[in-house]
């Protein structure tokens, strides 16, 4: 059998001794001594013979040693407050040391409170809660001062925008009425030069008429020519009839001409 000098739970070391009173027997493991001591918690098994031979084992283990004690924090907001809450919890039964003896602290401002407190079996430990994002009364003024420096931003940048669509505006308006007198201007000459070309061609068709009638009347004479020529039954030299319709044949070219070019 084991006898333990502490069987309940501590934060001590143990020591299990090996009992057979019934009959001699030899240790073998353990440098032959009858007595092994946990640190922390485990097993360990005793090797020995007796005085027949015979072999056997034994188990002691320990599972009572607890020399650690841990706690965490969590953290509230109290409600309708700057106030944050630190509330020490722990999974095993423990005692605060300080703080009144409460597990709750409570922060009106960043900073830091460190816990202390004790187990039953007397191991004492440490917790320290830390808080850091509450807003101090600089923080405050410095965010309504951003606040206030995005309002006017934004302020500005809609008084650009719309400065911006003014002169966009007048641009485009400036541009329209620039077109407008390049396309007045265009069709008044367009106007002008289809007038002057009228006029050309009034001009060349009264040339023309001109021109008609003078051939005309030089054919009209060389006919009278020729009928008072037979009416007389005169001898008429041929010169006049060749250059008569030399006339003619020059004039009908020439009237040709005239039409062609145009």
């Amino acid at each position: 059998s084991i006898n333990y000098n502490h069987s309940y739970l501590t934060n001590k070391d143990v020591t299990a001794t090996l009992v057979n009173p019934s009959k001699n027997i030899t240790i073998t493991n353990n440098n032959g001594n009858n007595t092994y001591t946990f640190k922390e918690n485990g097993e360990f098994t005793f090797n020995y013979v007796d005085d027949y031979g015979n072999s056997g084992t034994t188990i002691a283990k320990v599972d009572w040693i607890d020399k650690t004690v841990n706690a965490n924090v969590d953290y509230e907001k109290v409600e309708n407050s700057e106030v944050v809450k630190a509330i020490l919890k722990s999974d095993e039964a423990i005692t605060i040391l300080n703080n009144d003896g409460l597990d709750t602290h409570l922060f009106t401002e960043n900073g830091e409170f460190t816990f202390k407190y004790q187990d039953e079996v007397g191991n004492i430990g440490t917790t320290t809660a830390k808080i850091d994002w509450l807003k101090t009364e600089i923080q405050t003024r410095e965010v309504v001062q951003n606040e206030q420096v995005n309002e006017d931003s934004e302020e500005k940048e809609n008084s650009n925008k719309e400065l911006n669509f003014e002169i966009k505006t007048d641009y485009v308006e400036q541009n329209n009425s620039s077109s407008n007198e390049e396309i007045n201007t265009i069709d008044n000459n367009e106007g002008l030069t289809i007038e002057a070309d009228n006029q050309n061609k009034e001009e060349q068709e009264e040339t023309t008429t001109d021109k008609e009638q003078e051939i005309e009347q030089n054919n009209e004479e060389a006919k009278n020519n020729i009928n008072e020529s037979n009416e007389n039954k005169a001898s008429v030299p041929l010169m006049p009839l060749i250059i008569g319709g030399s006339v003619a044949v020059l004039g009908i070219g020439i009237f040709a001409c005239l039409k062609f070019r145009k």
